[in-house]
């Protein structure tokens, strides 16, 4: 059964599709435009054109024949700049045929860090597309072409203003969050120490895992980062093989005091204590992390929750969307405002 429709909303949307909609964490223009949009209300230039509006229905951005609100907002260059770009690193348009409705509703499948990280990537997919909308009317009404970091950068800024204005709704805690030893902020190491924060992603189907890394100074300056693609099918194992990744790069930039983050707490345990019995899968992993200790001066293993491993977390996402490993360059404009946001969030601290 199907909800009443809008004036505005010209084909009839399922129950599923009002749900994933209404509830989602956004603003109310998001929502409507969201709804406007899977219900082929919205003013494009195939629209139009289908409604006898004699105007030009190719897409004022690239030139492709048919500007439909799949081109605009999944499809064309411009737009899969946007999203590769983001923190998520989606390539939302792998399918010729992906209307979206079914994107809209492949959100829970995408992203699958637990509920509560889901909801908050669901609900930034809303922002970025409203952002897309917009910067394709300031390009038709307004002649401003703008770049994808301009686009990019207030949907992520708006959002991140919304979850700190709203906050996070009561969740379960098993007292690891809000552990007193625990930090609540990322810190740099303290000179000549380095640290190398790591993190792994697992496709929804676990047929392809990726793994992502990033060295840092006492000053909070980048050293090195890299994305990876790579095949495991458990998330613990990843974590393991994301750390040996990274300290075997440490270990190349004749790095000898390391410290190493990781929000894998049982991958940790497992690093810091030889004698437990680590699972079959991930002993060669251990292992390895134990030899390559040795080459450096000193190392530490340290737990932290993933809301302050927010780099690693963005290099492993970026994984899912290459085909081989990148090391990303130090002026790379999303790294660059990862980095800033941890560096700020310190400094806010201090004030």
């Amino acid at each position: 059964m199907s909800k009443p429709l809008s004036s505005h909303v010209t084909v009839p949307l399922p129950q599923a599709m009002w749900n994933r909609i209404w509830t989602c964490r956004t603003l109310l223009k998001i929502k409507s435009f969201l709804w406007k949009a899977v219900g082929g209300a919205l003013a494009t230039g195939m629209a139009l054109s289908k409604r006898k509006i004699p105007l030009e229905p190719s897409c004022p951005r690239c030139g492709a024949a048919s500007e439909t609100i799949e081109h605009i907002i999944l499809a064309n260059p411009f737009a899969k700049a946007v999203w590769f770009g983001s923190h998520l690193a989606l390539n939302p348009y792998q399918s010729q045929s992906l209307s979206v409705p079914e994107w809209i509703m492949n959100w829970s499948s995408l992203l699958i860090l637990g509920k509560e990280e889901s909801r908050k990537d669901m609900s930034l997919c809303s922002f970025i597309a409203w952002n897309i909308w917009k910067a394709r009317n300031e390009l038709v009404f307004s002649s401003k072409a703008g770049s994808p970091y301009e686009v990019l950068f207030n949907p992520q800024q708006a959002h991140s203003e919304l979850f700190t204005l709203r906050g996070s709704p009561p969740t379960c805690n098993h007292g690891v969050r809000n552990a007193p030893d625990l930090p609540l902020y990322w810190k740099p190491p303290i000179s000549p120490t380095f640290k190398l924060n790591t993190d792994a992603a697992l496709t929804f189907k676990k047929d392809k895992g990726d793994l992502g890394f990033v060295m840092r100074d006492h000053s909070s300056n980048m050293v090195y980062a890299s994305s990876e693609p790579n095949s495991f099918t458990s998330m613990l194992l990843g974590e393991g093989l994301a750390i040996r990744l990274g300290m075997i790069q440490a270990i190349g930039e004749y790095i000898d005091h390391l410290e190493v983050e990781s929000d894998s707490k049982k991958m940790i345990s497992f690093i810091q204590d030889p004698s437990r019995n680590a699972l079959a899968d991930i002993s060669p992993v251990v292992n390895d992390i134990s030899h390559l200790s040795s080459f450096f001066r000193s190392i530490s293993f340290s737990y932290i929750p993933r809301e302050i491993n927010s780099v690693a977390d963005s290099l492993a996402r970026k994984a899912l969307s290459i085909l081989c490993r990148i090391d990303w360059p130090h002026s790379t404009p999303w790294l660059q405002e990862v980095c800033l946001s941890d560096a700020l969030a310190l400094t806010h601290l201090f004030q």
